[in-house]
């Protein structure tokens, strides 16, 4: 028997469909995998990782520049 390369795929729809997709995946033999949604904290990390951090004196330098709309 041949060997079969498996493809990783991902897929956006309703929540509606989602029993759907399910049946049709059971009946083919396909392997569905929901992804966990990251958290603000690991969302947070990921930007300070990438660099994206604003550092301000104090406080009141923050809540000056943003009620200014200088941007953040």
């Amino acid at each position: 028997m041949a060997r079969s390369t498996l493809q990783n795929m991902s897929i956006s729809l309703p929540q509606a469909d989602v029993s759907l997709l399910r049946g049709i995946a059971r009946r083919m033999g396909w392997s569905l995998k929901k992804e966990k949604a990251k958290s603000a904290f690991q969302l947070s990390m990921e930007e300070a990782d990438r660099g994206e951090v604003t550092e301000y004196e104090s406080g009141e330098d923050l809540e000056a520049k943003v009620l200014k709309g200088d941007g953040v």
